[in-house]
């Protein structure tokens, strides 16, 4: 179901945006869009988030394995939202399904999500053009284990009633997890 996101900004300011990006083009000069990168533990709302941007809401399931890129594109030509999903090299030589872009409707991204749900580094591209939007990249990213962050999950069979609280960590336990999360990032996107 589509939401108007952006309903509350009238025609004038998506024109003047792409007045300006049109000037940008004219003037040689890119404008980069803003990059969003959305990282946290499963369950922690990065999807629910990206979604309200979207203003449309993808049931996927089951967490990512890999990242997903979701570039974002103001058309004014697309009264209602074109989305492309870019050709996959990771998974190209799997089969023609996957060495090519296509358009795709609302109601299959989260099942073309999934068929390409396998652990790697490699985002799964998502162009999003529609005349109500502004030029972002959101980036959705697999899930951070709790146990890089420091915390023993309520979920674990293992895990003793005691155990099973949160933990409250303390200022070395804290910069320690952000020092794995940072390093597990640079190797997801190989920075």
């Amino acid at each position: 179901m589509q939401r108007e996101t952006y309903a509350e900004f009238s025609d004038t300011t998506y024109n003047t945006f792409n007045g300006l990006m049109g000037m940008s083009r004219e003037l040689n000069t890119h404008i980069d869009p803003p990059e969003y990168v959305f990282i946290g533990p499963s369950n922690s709302g990065k999807t629910s988030l990206i979604e309200s941007y979207l203003g449309h809401t993808f049931t996927r399931g089951k967490p990512t394995k890999r990242p997903v890129q979701i570039n974002m594109l103001c058309n004014p030509s697309c009264a209602d939202p074109k989305l492309i999903l870019r050709r996959d090299a990771f998974l190209s030589s799997k089969g023609q399904e996957y060495d090519h872009d296509f358009e795709i409707t609302l109601d299959m991204v989260g099942n073309e999500i999934q068929k390409r749900n396998v652990s790697t580094g490699v985002p799964i591209f998502l162009q999003y053009e529609f005349k109500n939007t502004f030029n972002l990249i959101l980036i959705d990213t697999p899930p951070i284990p709790d146990s890089t962050l420091g915390i023993t999950s309520v979920a674990s069979p293992d895990n003793t009633e005691e155990e099973a609280k949160k933990v409250e960590l303390s200022k070395e336990d804290k910069e320690a997890a952000a020092k794995r999360s940072k390093k597990k990032i640079k190797n997801m996107f190989k920075i």
